[in-house]
């Protein structure tokens, strides 16, 4: 069932009130817990993107572990779709280096 609008809001407003928290506490409790919410929306597309499971797990990391710092310096106002953005810039660097590599 899909979400509502109200639900979508309400989820957004619960992330951006967990931004602020991590900002103010730089607990990395905050910074799992919110991943955790997105975390099979992200592994979903790093393997749309890249196609092989390893390199979409290696991609999820990289969103993961990167994080902190861009959570820190960046203005967010919708999370979900920030968050989406940042994994589409990752598997693009990722697919980038891989043709590189080649």
């Amino acid at each position: 069932m899909p979400m509502s609008q109200k639900q979508l809001e309400f989820d957004r407003q619960l992330d951006i009130t967990a931004i602020r928290e991590y900002r103010r506490t730089k607990n990395p409790v905050i910074i799992s817990e919110i991943f955790q919410k997105y975390a099979l929306l992200v592994y979903g597309v790093c393997l749309k993107y890249l196609s092989q499971r390893e390199l979409a797990k290696d991609a999820v990391r990289q969103v993961y572990t990167a994080l902190p710092a861009k959570i820190q310096k960046t203005d967010i106002n919708n999370f979900r779709e920030w968050l989406f953005g940042d994994t589409k810039e990752i598997c693009d660097d990722i697919l980038k280096k891989k043709k590189g590599d080649k």
